[in-house]
This record gives structure tokens, sequence and C-alpha cells, in this order.
């Protein structure tokens, strides 16, 4: 699902050519569709910054790699990664841990969606900045 006030995306194919496009994820939504179409094994690179308050409370700030303090949170979509963190999933997959600077394979094929590993994201305020370059 992506969230209410996302803006429709056109898909950026990426079968033998490289796709890049630079992504805002809202620390409000749920998901966040990144417009590219990728398949299974394929390395995506993500260059990721910015700051997420979780919250009401100013010291529970969040980074691309979770809150500074370190704190999980069990209901949240990874509750084994620190909460607030940048997550990922394709097509409907499951969660995958994105973090800052991070490389990895697509682990299926479909649409690729950004979030943040929070279990209530409506008192959130803040978003991450995503450059996203998928290999060919």
């Amino acid at each position: 699902m992506v969230g209410a006030d996302a803006e429709p995306v056109a898909p950026v194919a990426t079968s033998g050519q490289a796709a890049s496009r630079s992504v805002r994820v809202d620390g409000r939504n749920r998901w966040t569709d990144t417009g590219i179409m990728v398949r299974a094994g394929q390395v995506i690179n993500f260059d990721a910054r910015g700051t997420v308050r979780l919250g009401p409370n100013d010291s529970d700030v969040a980074g691309v790699d979770g809150l500074f303090s370190g704190r999980r949170d069990n209901n949240a979509p990874m509750g084994n990664q620190p909460t607030g963190g940048l997550i990922a999933r394709i097509g409907n997959s499951p969660s995958f841990w994105v973090g800052d600077g991070n490389s990895l394979r697509a682990p299926a094929a479909g649409r690729l969606y950004l979030g943040v590993n929070d279990n209530s994201l409506a008192d959130n305020a803040g978003d991450f900045q995503v450059v996203v370059d998928v290999e060919p």
C-alpha cells in the first residue's frame, strides 16, 4: 500500500539499462513508490540522508540507520532492526533493511517501495531523501 498522499509515479523499467531516481520518503507514509521496476538479483544502490522525528518527543529522532538511541520496536515492520530506519520492499515481498549507503541484490522482482521502520506513522515529521540506482 502506498501512502494516501503519494503521487503516482511512472515506472522506470530496468531490463538491460541502469535506472536512477531521487525519492523523498515522507515519515508519515507506510510505503513510498519509487517508480522503479527491478528484476530479482539486480544490484540496487541506495544513497540516503535525512531525519524523521518519531512522535511528539523531540529526542526520538531517527536517521536512515534508525533512532540515534538504537531502540527497537517489535511492532515495527522490521522489529529486529533499529526503529525509524530506512526499509524497502519489492512488490508484496517481505520488508528488507536499507539504512545508509546500502547496496544489495533484489530479493524479488517487481516495483520498489521505500518506507520508515516505525509502527505508528501518523505523528511522525520529516523525511528521508534517497537516490536509488539500479544496475542493469
